[in-house]
């Protein structure tokens, strides 16, 4: 083991005399810098090795090496880069190379080593890390798609990025990200090719079909790999992402052709399907736009109150393909793609007229979707929303009570409708939240308590307002019961005082379930009082807890043996035998927690 950490230092030996020799390094620095290798070579040759100390050794190089950069720079001196960056580097390397050899399966230490060299423009070892890779990962086209990348963006080798995207689709021929990333990356070759085609015709200089293929300008080879894709995948996003990749590019009219009539033929009962078809209208109008030199943003904005016949056919056109859909595809998926369509155009319109034109037909469709019973909860809430919008209260109501109807074991749609009627009278809004309460499942109720609390401690007489936390703190459901007592003590505590919040605590501390904090709380009012507190009563609460939480809660043994400590009435003498109840009681997982903490306090670092 020595043998091989004096070999490594020795090999090390004349980079660090070329450090100080140049003046980026002191003599001090270097025996710093040598002794610090030193450790870390020596763990690296223990017999059980870990990830750890593998990274912190790299790190340790990683900013060395940057440092020697600062100083290069601070000093101006830019020579001997051979004998010395280019040296800790090749060191790095082989350090990350023996990581990853040892944990082949960790892909991070992979992606650092890859990081790295992208980082130093380390390319062959870039190379040999990828093909390593890969042998050893076959099934994570991440990391194809990865590599594809660097050959086809960094090293501009289109040839080599498509052999390695084809073997990737032989390894995972199920993997739509490696379809979409090879459709792309033919239709950015064939770009590439066009335009550099395109300037050597402007400098006059002849091509040959050899170099610039037709099939390959054209489009063609992407055309085969969707081809081939649609054969092996199914499902209509995945052909929808394709072309909106094909549409990227000015020279695929056809190929986005032949994808269109796909969609149509395969899924024409997929409301993705219909969704990307009325869509299409405006795009076409966009692109129209666009090539007559107006601005493409237009439409979207407020091109339709402008007068201009053709922004009106193109949303008519739009919208009769969505009143298609949900006549020929009547989900309520097809339904949410109509309306979230009308909401999106609602919001872009400026024209006040063009906006309450919106307005109408949004409403009209909320309705009709609700009597086809094909609304969706979030487009109800946006329903009220749009209502609230126009100041029509009662009619948000009246949707927010539509909604609940519909999903009545919903807590998201009863919030929405208790919150339009809060402001009611107390016997109607008491009713909604009882009717609430029975409808939703225990698991869900906590925010429907919560505000019901809150607008009893705000509508209702103190004495209703307690019945209701009297009642709540007994519920069945386990965190309503635990959450409405700690809030029974804190409002006991405002509205009654001391003995108010005492009484509710010794009503409920033998009522479980408990939270920690419902003792937490009673303690902290307790040292509220005049001269911090009864102790008596403080180490009654304290046992209580502990009683009750003593083997999961280190932290209050800990609070119990501060107060012993600190409280004038307290009894310091105590805290051992409190220490020797906590190793005792708490569970084997927290004991050295607590003793660590415990040896702090003692010494005056824990307060």
């Amino acid at each position: 083991m020595a043998e091989n950490v004096q070999r490594r230092l020795e090999e090390r030996v004349p980079e660090l005399e070329q450090l100080e020799r140049v003046g980026l390094f002191s003599s001090g620095e270097i025996k710093c810098i040598l002794k610090k290798v030193t450790a870390h070579e020596y763990r690296l040759e223990r017999r059980a090795i870990s990830k750890d100390d593998f990274l912190s050794y790299v790190q340790y190089e990683m900013n060395l090496l940057e440092l020697i950069k600062q100083r290069r720079k601070r000093t101006g001196y830019r020579f001997k880069k051979e004998e010395i960056e280019v040296a800790s580097v090749r060191r790095i390397n082989k350090l990350l190379t023996r990581a990853t050899n040892k944990w082949k399966e960790d892909v991070q230490m992979w992606l650092t080593h890859i990081d790295f060299c992208k980082q130093w423009k380390c390319r062959q070892q870039l190379g040999r890390t990828f093909t390593t890779m890969l042998a050893i990962h076959p099934n994570k086209p991440a990391l194809w798609i990865l590599a594809a990348k660097w050959e086809m963006e960094d090293n501009k080798a289109s040839e080599r990025a498509r052999r390695l995207l084809l073997r990737a689709i032989r390894f995972n021929p199920e993997s739509t990200k490696l379809y979409q990333e090879y459709f792309r990356m033919e239709l950015m070759h064939a770009e590439r090719l066009r335009n550099v085609q395109q300037v050597l015709q402007l400098a006059k200089i002849e091509t040959t079909k050899e170099d610039f293929p037709d099939n390959v300008l054209s489009g063609e080879i992407a055309q085969r790999v969707y081809q081939n894709a649609s054969k092996t995948i199914s499902g209509v996003k995945f052909h929808i992402t394709l072309l909106s990749i094909a549409k990227s590019f000015d020279f695929t009219k056809e190929l986005q052709k032949e994808i269109w009539e796909t969609l149509k033929s395969r899924y024409p009962d997929d409301h993705h399907t219909w969704d990307e078809v009325a869509r299409h209208q405006l795009r076409a109008q966009d692109d129209t736009a666009a090539s007559a030199g107006m601005s493409a943003a237009e439409p979207d904005c407020d091109a339709e109150g402008s007068g201009t016949t053709a922004w009106t056919g193109a949303v008519a056109r739009c919208v009769a393909v969505y009143e298609e859909a949900v006549a020929a595809l009547p989900t309520e998926a097809m339904w949410s793609c109509f309306i979230n369509f009308c909401l999106r155009r609602m919001s872009k319109s400026s024209n006040a007229n063009l906006l309450a034109k919106w307005n109408a037909q949004t409403l009209a469709l909320f309705d009709r979707a609700h009597q086809a019973s094909l609304l969706s909860e979030k487009l109800y809430k946006r329903w009220a929303q749009v209502l609230l919008g126009e100041h029509q209260e009662e009619e948000a109501g009246k949707v927010t009570r539509l909604m609940c109807e519909r999903y009545p074991l919903s807590c998201d749609a009863w919030l929405c409708h208790l919150r339009l009627h809060v402001g009611e009278s107390s016997a109607d809004a008491s009713r909604l939240f009882q009717e609430a309460a029975e409808r939703i499942s225990d698991k869900k109720l906590l925010p429907v308590v919560i505000l019901w609390l809150k607008w009893s401690n705000a509508n209702q007489p103190e004495a209703e307002t307690e019945a209701l936390y009297q009642k709540l703190a007994l519920s069945s459901a386990r965190k309503v019961s635990i959450s409405v007592k700690k809030r029974f003590l804190n409002w006991a505590y405002k509205h009654g005082g001391y003995k108010k919040a005492h009484s509710v605590f010794q009503s409920f501390q033998e009522c479980r379930p408990h939270s920690k904090e419902f003792f937490q709380r009673m303690i902290a009012i307790e040292k509220e009082q005049a001269a911090g507190g009864n102790m008596e009563k403080l180490r009654e609460f304290y046992e209580r807890a502990l009683r009750e939480f003593g083997a999961t809660e280190p932290d209050l043994w800990l609070a119990y043996v501060l107060e012993e400590r600190r409280h004038p009435k307290g009894r310091p003498e105590a805290c051992g035998k409190i220490h020797w109840r906590a190793v005792r009681t708490l569970a084997a997982e927290h004991v050295d927690l607590f003793i660590s903490r415990f040896a702090l306090m003692q010494a005056g670092h824990l307060q």
